[in-house]
């Protein structure tokens, strides 16, 4: 109650003392509900100043303070006969408090009947001054004389759950006959010396027991400096975390002397990622966002920070080591909020979207050496606080366009039309479906349902995230179908193959609500997957995914804004292992994360940018235990950085999927994919799904690599088993799609060999076989005229089509027939 925490924060515990009786389960009391009753209140939140003043009733905002006050003032000008002190001890779980109680000489007690209460009370417990949690048999107080004395020893319970630091131990004294509070005071612990405990690295967080004399046992975890009732011998026990190594000597025992102190300090070694020391990347700024991208395209990927308020970040990588190089437009110092990078101009290039809280807007063309140029925006003039920026191609005509979520106002999705005129970089807002929200905290794109267009999930703050369908007549809301729609507050959303089973699932991290992840059963058909480690009600900001040991299965870090960030080590099934990630920079203030293998040792490392504090970059210490495979993707000169691609590898039992998005979720530059291998030491194929919808498929490569494969110009970088260029299989998306009543199918074949195209139904079902025959290495093509293999025509709907290849991979591709 308000008028309770102001009187609270300008007083002592010598003029008040607030305490507080819960009458609602879980949290009451038998005797603080008998004490409510007998005073006779008729409602809540109800107020008693010195057992005979009393109040009931407040208000939901504004203060009870200037009702209060004149209360607490009658009252405290009182002067109390009785002269008060308490100590307490505790022993396992048993206190006792002893209460020296002396008549002032010069006021004789007047009150009768009274008698001592002592209090057990967790301070702050249930946001409540002095919750009382026991309450002890009344002893009578008989002294009445000045200077007499009496001394009384009472027992109490403690639950060893209750946080040494919460707990209050309150002597009372009160008249039976007129309820007045003759004196009240807070019990001193007689501690005899003080045990620290120190874990180290500082955001480590690790649990430890500690046993001692008397039967002394705590658990704990992190640092703590525990005051003890007794001098001697401690014991302090670290638990195990995984991926550390644990301190040494474990357990370790020390001895304190009465009046002293000890500390317990443990080192934990070997963690996940190590923390360099911090150049220009540990900028303190007010951090708002990041892209990692090789804005000079050097092969190393680099680091746009987006502040608000104070200067941007150009972080050039050299061998993985940052230094700010930004200038001019690219060291911005409005109210940034968002950033997406692409070749909008199509020089060669990239630029990048700026969006800033208030507006306005920008694009700034790059000259690919860290100089930009305003780019003349037409139709392209949004001034809304901006939550998040991405490209896409949503129409695939090649070009792509910008969306951006909102604060406030409805989210908008710009077409782009290229440059026109004097170099005006020309875009229209769209009405198809995806002007939805109006308190978007961001969206992720992914092509759910395999038919080449990116559909699109938004996220929303307090109120029902949306699963959209992208079509070929607009957006259409399928969250009832998928179960996507969560209600609570959404911060961020990542999509990611985590069980390696060829399909997308999403994990959302909600900010103070359950995080979620969201298994693909089907591409329509979402389940909820629980576990201990899934479903973290923390402060959510950020999530991506990525795979951090390289064992093939996908981990998730999650920034968090005020508790320490999440690693999840994830096993493939289902289950996480929660992992400590060691610098204490990780326990706050996070805002964004993006991870890429920034220093080419073949593992992924993580950059955080936080809110006014230092920003954090991890190199990654346990990936290079695995093997591992770096795909470059090149694009088209519209979309050099291949947004919409989808990568899939084969390591003979198991596939591995990949896609490169607008946001930059598991990718490292923007364009180049990452996956862990395991104990794999050969990758029989690499599937490239383009956003034009070709497919091309190469074989036969030897791990720990980076290779780059180009859209138009094929495979370079690589090493092969054989020593020899990998064998190229490509199937073209179908042309036209939809169609009616023919399309024609474009395909490649690497090797010599049996080829065969089929046509299959949604459902599964044969309906025709366009190419069963062999042929030489080359380039092909098949018309279908929407006929099934009795020449009959096939209804409307969507269709199939599987290339089988002389090596016997499958590629597939899928195809609309209207009518």
């Amino acid at each position: 109650m308000r008028g309770i925490d102001d009187l609270e924060a300008i007083t002592t515990t010598d003029s008040f003392l607030g305490v507080t009786f819960y009458l609602n389960e879980p949290y009451s009391i038998a005797a603080g509900v008998a004490r409510f009753g007998a005073y006779g209140f008729d409602g809540t939140p109800s107020v008693m100043f010195d057992g005979v003043i009393p109040h009931v009733g407040g208000q939901s905002t504004g203060s009870m303070f200037y009702a209060y006050e004149p209360s607490y003032n009658s009252r405290r000008a009182i002067a109390s006969p009785l002269l008060l002190d308490a100590l307490y001890t505790v022993i396992g779980t048993t206190g006792t408090v002893t209460v020296d109680l002396k008549v002032d000489v010069d006021l004789p007690v007047t009150t009768t009947g009274n008698q001592l209460l002592v209090l057990v009370c967790r301070d702050g417990y249930h946001g409540q001054s002095n919750m009382v949690m026991e309450m002890s048999t009344p002893v009578p107080v008989t002294i009445t004389t000045p200077g007499e004395t009496q001394q009384i020893t009472v027992d109490f319970t403690v639950d060893p759950a209750w946080p040494q630091e919460e707990m209050q131990i309150i002597a009372l004294v009160q008249s039976t006959t007129t309820d007045e509070m003759v004196q009240a005071g807070l019990a001193a612990p007689d501690y005899k010396a003080d045990v620290a405990v120190v874990c180290e690295p500082g955001g480590m967080g690790a649990g430890w027991t500690m046993s001692g004399p008397a039967g002394f046992a705590m658990s704990g975890a992190g640092n703590h400096t525990v005051s003890m009732f007794f001098a001697g011998e401690y014991t302090l026990t670290w638990d195990t975390a995984p991926y550390w190594t644990s301190p040494t000597p474990n357990p370790e025992s020390l001895t304190v002397a009465e009046d002293g102190s000890i500390t317990f300090t443990g080192t934990y070694s070997d963690g996940p990622f190590s923390q360099p020391l911090a150049g220009d990347e540990g900028d303190a700024g007010p951090g708002r966002t990041v892209c990692l991208v090789d804005y000079d395209a050097d092969g190393a990927s680099d680091l746009h920070v987006v502040n608000d308020g104070a200067a941007d970040l150009l972080l050039h990588n050299t061998a993985g080591s940052f230094a700010d190089l930004a200038t001019g437009l690219a060291a911005d110092t409005g109210a940034g909020c968002a950033a997406a990078w692409q070749d909008v101009d199509g020089d060669g290039h990239l630029d990048y979207y700026l969006g800033r809280d208030g507006g306005p807007c920008a694009i700034h063309l790059g000259d690919g050496a860290g100089g930009f140029t305003p780019g003349k925006l037409f139709g392209l003039t949004a001034t809304d606080e901006v939550t998040s920026a991405s490209w896409v191609d949503f129409d695939l005509d090649g070009l792509l366009d910008l969306y951006l979520t909102n604060r406030g106002t409805a989210n908008v999705l710009y077409r782009y039309n290229g440059v026109m005129g004097e170099d005006y970089l020309v875009f229209g807002v769209t009405t198809n479906g995806a002007q939805i929200g109006g308190n978007s905290s961001g969206a992720v794109w992914c092509d759910i349902d395999n038919d080449g267009r990116l559909d699109l999930y938004v996220l929303t703050e307090f109120g029902d995230n949306v699963m959209l369908q992208n079509t070929p007549l607009g957006f259409s809301d399928i969250t009832p179908l998928t179960n996507l729609g969560d209600n609570g507050n959404a911060a961020d959303a990542a999509w990611g193959d985590y069980d390696n089973d060829g399909d997308f699932d999403l994990f959302l991290a909600n900010d103070r609500t359950a995080d979620r992840l969201w298994e693909a059963r089907a591409w329509d058909n979402y389940n909820w997957v629980p576990g201990e480690n899934l479903e973290d009600r923390g402060t959510a900001r950020s999530v991506v995914w990525g795979d951090f040991d390289n064992d093939t299965f996908l981990d998730l870090y999650v920034v968090r804004k005020d508790d320490a960030d999440l690693l999840l080590y994830g096993h493939g099934d289902g289950s996480f292992t929660r992992v400590p990630v060691g610098p204490v920079e990780t326990l706050t203030a996070g805002a964004r994360v993006v991870c890429g293998d920034m220093n080419n040792d073949g593992a992924l490392d993580l950059y955080l940018v936080r809110d006014g504090a230092a920003n954090v970059l991890l190199n990654n210490e346990r990936g290079r235990d695995n093997n591992w495979l770096a795909v470059h993707l090149m694009g088209n000169s519209a979309n050099p950085l291949a947004i919409g691609s989808q990568v899939r590898i084969s390591l003979g039992d198991v596939s591995l999927l990949r896609q490169v998005d607008g946001k930059g979720q598991i990718v490292a530059d923007g364009s180049t994919v990452h996956f862990g291998l395991g104990d794999a030491t050969f990758v029989y194929s690499v599937e490239v799904t383009w956003p034009d919808g070709t497919v091309s498929d190469y074989g036969g490569f030897d791990p720990n690599h980076v290779m780059t494969i180009g859209q138009s110009t094929g495979v370079s970088n690589i090493e092969t088993e054989q020593d020899v260029p990998a064998a190229i299989n490509r199937l073209d998306r179908a042309r036209p799609n939809p169609f009616n009543p023919a399309t024609t199918i474009g395909y490649a074949v690497g090797r010599k060999g049996h080829v065969k195209l089929d046509i299959y139904s949604i459902d599964g079902r044969h309906v025709r076989t366009l190419v069963d025959s062999d042929l030489p290495a080359g380039e092909y093509t098949a018309t279908w005229q929407g006929r099934d293999g009795s020449g009959r025509p096939v209804a409307s709907g969507t269709y199939l089509y599987r290339l089988t290849t002389p090596e016997g991979a499958m590629l597939n591709g899928r195809m609309v027939m209207i009518k």
